[in-house]
């Protein structure tokens, strides 16, 4: 029997370590509907910024950290102080100085220069041999007076990277109004994904808001508490805690929800529904709250959706799926616009909409929204694997080729093939082994690239797939040469989504491997049908020029033949109109086309056939 895990430890930018823990999972054939919600590298977009958000509010209280644990304006005992079972928060102006995440970078806060705190896990884990040893690790502020402040707000600056599942570490804020005797629990892990680097380097500083009038609101004992628990790899930065004044009117919308994918074959496209998250913020109930979702394409509207207007209470936070859904009928790039509106006028119109892009191609089954971000998946010490993609085919056709994008960790020389699994990690197609050159892998980039080299494998012959679950993957041969595969995207994504196999064991991973699997752009059955018609070899095969493609009809019928690439992109096609029954041929000019494998099919209405023909340059 095959087993499946969860892989919790992913080598991001081709270092770090790898599985370092596990748990029992089933094959993708039950994969549940709901998604998890995680985001890819969208993080910034679910937060917001501090000084265009609460600029205009009172400050109650503010932290830079500039003094350490003395406090801003403090100069003989500590304001803050801390607790732990076996590792502290310091004051810190570097990064994380670990095992696992090695020098790390620091958090991207806006008073970074000056210093921030830090809890590195990392640093104070003895590793491996020892046995690594859990966390439970707090940063207490002083007393803050709120009295007469009936509306706050907490909002801080921070950055971390966390292991393993998430039932195994928690991010937390605790608030206390009445001098630490009760404590009420806030998560702000949020929707960051294992063992990404979040709010640190360059990348923009995660800005969590958290309205705490319900429990701080108008007490003179009001305590804030950062806590870690659970596993201890990675780290956590926080700067920049600042309690400001509740706005009274202010609807944010968190996350957004529409499908998995980027990109789909026109003939795989299946209903899409929308959903959104929407918070109140403010301490005023909103009223005619309105969550609408629109479809654009060319810059005009094909679509739109909305609920029926209601009345959202004050700090409450409603999921709202849509009433209608879309089903895309035409090829091209789509863009949804979503939105919330409410009668009030609200405080910050930043963060009451989201956008979202997808595309719909001839052929393209894509995750990851083509945007290379030097992230990467890989195995320590060059280890081999094999990782892939799952994709959900509503239509029966043929899987071409699968295509994949190289980070800039991965190495010349290495040896990789894909390969196409059923849901039980079956193998049912599989491609010719390929050495990695030099023009497939990409460079290392200082922002989101959107248009990254991507290699294509086909394989030996088009694959007949019917209506279910398949896995696109890739395979890395060569424990010499190393392969790194790149992640990352900003389309929400369910879990069990994305696989991978070491030693024979398989386990889904947490990020979206860029691996896209490429269909023939027509439906249905490739095979010569009862009424005679055949579809026979190009010759001469290769071509380099021109070559002749016969075929024979046992009736008379409407002839086209088209010809696509290993990718699945149309680049050819012949309108033959009515041919009466016989022996046809059909010259083709393979001059203007690159050098490489091509698919040719030819249809005849109630019969398709498809045959494969070389190009040499």
């Amino acid at each position: 029997m095959k087993k499946t895990y969860l892989v919790i430890c992913l080598s991001i930018l081709g270092t770090g370590a790898f599985a370092q823990r596990m748990s029992n999972l089933h094959s993708f054939k039950g994969i549940p509907s709901t998604p998890a919600l995680d985001s890819g590298i969208d993080i910034s977009n679910n937060s917001f910024a501090l000084e265009s958000t609460r600029g205009h509010l009172d400050t109650l209280f503010y932290e830079d950290f500039v003094n350490g644990l003395m406090g801003n304006n403090v100069s003989t005992t500590p304001a803050w102080s801390t607790f732990s079972n076996f590792c502290s928060w310091n004051y810190s102006l570097l990064g994380s100085q670990g095992q696992f995440a090695g020098t790390g970078p620091i958090v991207n806060s806006t008073t970074k220069a000056n210093g921030f705190m830090l809890l590195d896990g990392d640093a104070c884990n003895p590793g491996a041999a020892a046995g690594f040893q859990d966390v439970d690790a707090t940063l207490q502020s002083p007393v803050i007076d709120l009295t007469n402040k009936p509306n706050a707000v907490l909002t801080f600056q921070h950055g971390f990277r966390w292991c393993c599942t998430a039932a195994s570490v928690k991010f937390e804020v605790e608030i206390s109004g009445d001098g630490g005797n009760s404590w009420t629990s806030y998560d702000v892990m949020d929707k960051v994904q294992s063992n990404i680097t979040a709010g640190t380097g360059t990348a923009a500083p995660l800005t969590k808001s958290i309205n705490i009038s319900a429990i701080a609101g108008g007490q003179s004992n009001v305590i804030i508490k950062f806590r870690k628990s659970g596993v201890s790899h990675y780290y956590w930065m926080i700067d920049d805690v600042t309690i400001t004044e509740a706005p009274e009117n202010d609807l944010i919308l968190d996350y957004v929800f529409f499908g998995e994918y980027s990109s789909y074959p026109l003939a795989q496209v299946a209903n899409m529904e929308f959903t959104g998250s929407v918070n109140n913020f403010g301490y005023m109930p909103q009223t005619d709250v309105t969550l609408k979702a629109e479809v654009l394409k060319n810059a005009g509207s094909v679509f739109s959706t909305a609920n029926a207007p209601y009345t959202l209470a004050s700090q409450k936070t409603d999921t709202l799926t849509l009433p209608t859904a879309f089903t895309p009928t035409e090829k091209g790039e789509y863009e949804i616009e979503f939105s919330v509106s409410q009668n009030e006028t609200d405080h910050n119109l930043m963060n009451n909409s989201k956008k979202r892009n997808f595309n719909v191609t001839d052929s393209v089954f894509s995750r990851d929204n083509n945007m290379y971000t030097n992230r990467g998946y890989a195995r320590a010490n060059k280890a081999t694997y094999t990782l892939g993609n799952i994709f959900e085919v509503q239509q029966d056709g043929y899987v071409t080729s699968i295509s994949f994008v190289l980070q800039h960790t991965s190495e010349t020389g290495a040896e990789v093939r894909v390969k196409l699994y059923d849901a039980s990690f079956e193998i049912l197609a599989t491609s010719e082994v390929y050495d990695v050159v030099a023009s497939d892998i990409n460079g290392q980039v200082t922002q989101v690239l959107n248009s990254p080299k991507t290699v294509t494998l086909s394989f030996y012959e088009p694959y007949y797939v019917e209506k279910g679950f398949y896995l696109a993957a890739v395979e890395h041969l060569n424990p010499t040469k190393g392969v790194n595969i790149a992640t990352g995207t900003d389309i929400t994504q369910p879990l069990q989504q994305s696989y991978v196999e070491v030693n024979s064991d398989w386990f889904y991973t947490t990020l979206t491997p860029m691996i896209r699997m490429n269909m023939d752009a027509t439906v249905g059955i490739n095979k010569e049908e009862a009424n005679g018609t055949k579809l026979f070899q190009n010759q001469p095969n290769p071509s380099k020029n021109m070559t002749t493609i016969r075929y024979e009809l046992g009736n008379s019928a409407k002839v086209t033949l088209d010809v696509f690439d290993i990718s699945g992109r149309h680049v050819l096609s012949v309108n033959e109109g009515d041919k009466p029954a016989g022996l046809h041929s059909i010259n083709i000019s393979t001059a203007n086309l690159n050098g490489g494998i091509y698919y040719y099919t030819l249809n005849t209405g109630n019969a398709r056939a498809t045959k494969k023909m070389v190009v040499v340059q």
